[in-house]
């Protein structure tokens, strides 16, 4: 499966970040230079034990800074071994475990010179969520990870990140996810292109 990749522009129009003409910040710090451009793969990984060391060496080769992670498929109790696995790698981890047998899962990992702060999460059987704020560029981002479950109608858990970043209003933020949904023109791109023109999801 290929990875999905979201580089922020070099251009002032900003048109690259998304591909679909929405606008997005170089970020960047003069005096503690972070990446001149994020480079982002948002991909469900289906198993972190089968995977991860491939995607983190595949990571690792395209220099890429962060990685949004679905379908995990580690529990609560397992978290603390793959965030020390992570960081043996060169990574700082913040994981959402799924909460039932339903498959899921999601994280939010970061190379130095970034730094992931944990905002808000969420964990029910139909899917999870998470938010961090990542630091180590001139302007803060907000970085987030999510997972619908087919099981929810209701579209809870994209609801309920909406609703967040909309409280944030103002924060630059990227989002990648597995919405079980159309994402071009299902009920979570509608919400995700509600929230603010000028942000990206992945």
């Amino acid at each position: 499966e290929a990875h999905k990749t979201a580089i922020l522009s070099k251009f002032p129009d900003g048109t690259r970040a998304t591909k679909k003409g929405l606008r997005a910040k170089k970020l960047g710090e003069a005096t503690n230079p972070g990446p001149d451009h994020l480079r982002i793969w948002s991909q469900n990984m289906r198993s972190w034990h089968t995977n991860c060391l491939a995607l983190l060496e595949d990571a690792a080769s395209m220099q890429v800074d962060v990685l949004l992670l679905q379908e995990t498929n580690v529990s609560a109790s397992a978290t603390p071994s793959i965030m020390n696995q992570a960081q043996r790698h060169g990574w700082q981890m913040i994981h959402a475990a799924p909460t039932s047998r339903n498959r899921g899962g999601v994280a939010v990992l970061v190379k130095p010179p970034l730094a992931i702060v944990e905002l808000d999460r969420q964990q029910t059987e139909n899917g999870q969520f998470i938010m961090a704020e990542c630091h180590g560029l001139q302007e803060s981002v907000l970085l987030g990870s999510l997972y619908r479950h087919g099981s929810d109608d209701q579209f809870q858990i994209p609801t309920e990140l909406c609703h967040i970043l909309q409280v944030r209003h103002g924060n630059q933020w990227i989002v990648g996810m597995d919405g079980n949904n159309d994402m071009v023109n299902g009920v979570i791109s509608q919400q995700m292109q509600a929230v603010e023109i000028g942000r990206a999801h992945v």
